[in-house]
């Protein structure tokens, strides 16, 4: 894995530099003239980092400001205050005028608006409506009209239903037009009732008969025929609710056996039947199913005993991945079996330790054939842990041990080259600076200041070779190095001096 972050970072690094290096001509003939022609200056432009950062800066502002407009548009909106959600999501939008989730927002909230404008419409036209029905409801009352005025009430009511006013005109319109006849009426509807009642008993439609019974009190409320009416209704009402009970608890538990069987819950199968059997001991549907389900229950415990010790000896034999199936299975046939539910969860944490300990034997391995010393003694140790004493485990414990001490040479032996390739770079010795550079790459490949090193090893063997190449006269491969070392140190004066001292060459 190391060495294809390596192979990865020089791709990348490579490609950076084919990216900014473009020499001064495009082609060698160019180069080849530099006696007839001065070649152009080349001008290295430095990023502004104050720009960068204002610009940073204001994105987060405008970010944080679309933010708190989105959540004060969702909070104004949520307490029905749609003007102000209205302004905050507009001024979200001119933040971010493509933002789908808010331009979505303040449609939802025009939608609403629009349509609380049409009811507040709807509702004036109502009330006008509502106001000239009474008007013409009270000119019938003037004038006795009072049926008339009961129906006009009536559609009034139905512009603004449940108004106090409406409610008591029609009432009141409906009380005038019952005093000319009520009395009249009275006995013939006290009979049409009691006459429904007998018929409805006699029909077995007790529900009904205790309607028209009552409603024959309510017009004669001392009257002895319809009370004995309403007391033989109700007896015979609730008789025949005790059977609809029982014929109800005794479907409901059929279904639970029912669901039972399908489920595997065999015992739980046999109970319902036999409860269901109490209710309606000669029913033919029950005996059958209390049978069926025993014999279901019977062959359920052969086989659950049976995966029950399947499952002891595969844990005994280490064979863990047979003992959760074996297990598993036992408690598909008895899900509420909690001495089959607690083997399982013993035969599930054995099986992922071993899992764990292959795994972190594997990535300690790697690390070790990687020379990451530090992370192969972690995983062994960790492997260690879930199984102490393993010999393959100890052997890389060891081995990744020793690698570590060796790191720790190497990076004493590495830090005292790097302070002589510094001390070489500064007193301008670049072939024994990129030497000492490499050596310490070579040492600790993944050095702390990988990036740094490499950078001083590519400027001084570039500098190196820069110097060696102006030295004889190769100009065009001078000038390409001394770019590679401004690319590297930017700004750098020495290789500045030495890039424009190779433009001024003949």
């Amino acid at each position: 894995m190391l060495a294809l972050c390596f192979g990865a970072s020089f791709v990348l690094v490579a490609a950076i530099g084919l990216a900014i290096y473009r020499p001064w001509s495009g082609d060698t003939e160019e180069l080849d003239n530099t006696a007839q022609a001065k070649p152009p200056e080349t001008k290295i432009e430095e990023p502004d980092p104050d720009a960068e950062a204002k610009a940073k800066a204001e994105s987060e502002k405008n970010r944080t400001e679309f933010v708190r407009l989105m959540v004060d548009g969702e909070l104004a909106a949520s307490g029905n205050r749609l003007d102000e959600a209205l302004l905050a999501y507009q001024a979200a939008l001119k933040i971010y005028p493509e933002d789908k989730q808010a331009g979505k927002k303040l449609e939802d909230v025009r939608a609403k608006l629009d349509m609380l404008a049409k009811e507040q419409k709807d509702d004036a036209k109502n009330q006008t409506e509502f106001q000239q029905l009474l008007e013409r409801g009270k000119e019938a009352m003037a004038k006795q009209q009072f049926a008339a005025a009961v129906e006009i009430y009536k559609l009034a009511l139905q512009k603004r239903p449940g108004d106090a006013r409406g409610g008591q005109a029609l009432s009141a319109a409906q009380e005038a037009l019952a005093q000319n006849e009520m009395e009249q009426q009275k006995l013939a509807d006290f009979q049409k009732h009691i006459n429904a009642a007998q018929s409805a008993l006699s029909a077995r439609r007790f529900q009904d008969a205790a309607g028209e019974a009552t409603a024959a009190r309510l017009l004669l409320p001392g009257n002895e025929k319809a009370l004995d009416l309403l007391r033989q209704a109700e007896k015979a009402l609730n008789a025949q609710k005790d059977q609809q009970a029982s014929k109800t608890e005794f479907n409901r538990l059929l279904d639970i056996a029912g669901d039972s069987l399908r489920n595997n819950r065999f015992e739980e199968a046999v109970q319902a039947y036999e409860k269901a059997l109490d209710l309606f001991p000669d029913d033919a549907i029950a005996n059958k199913g209390w049978k069926n389900a025993q014999s279901m229950l019977k062959n359920a415990k052969a086989e659950f005993d049976l995966q029950i010790a399947r499952g002891q000896n595969a844990t005994l034999g280490g064979r863990f991945r047979d003992a959760v199936d074996a297990f598993r299975e036992a408690t598909r046939l008895f899900p509420s079996n909690q001495v089959a539910a607690k083997a399982l969860r013993q035969a599930e944490v054995l099986l992922e330790n071993q899992a764990a300990f292959v795994t972190a034997l594997n990535n300690g391995t790697f690390a070790l054939q990687a020379s990451r010393h530090e992370e192969a003694i972690l995983a062994f140790l960790e492997a260690l842990r879930i199984v102490p004493n393993d010999p393959t485990a100890q052997k890389g414990l060891l081995d990744a041990r020793k690698g570590l001490d060796n790191d720790v040479k190497n990076r004493k032996i590495a830090e005292v080259k790097y302070q002589q390739a510094q001390a070489a770079l500064k007193s301008k010795d670049y072939g024994k600076a990129r030497l000492l550079f490499n050596d310490v790459l070579k040492l600790v490949p993944n050095h702390p200041q990988l990036l740094l090193i490499g950078r001083q090893a590519r400027y001084s063997e570039a500098m190196f070779d820069g110097i060696n190449d102006f030295n004889a006269k190769r100009f065009f491969d001078a000038a390409r190095n001394f770019q590679i070392a401004l690319r590297e140190n930017p700004g750098d004066p020495t290789a500045l001096a030495w890039f424009n001292k190779v433009k001024g060459a003949k």
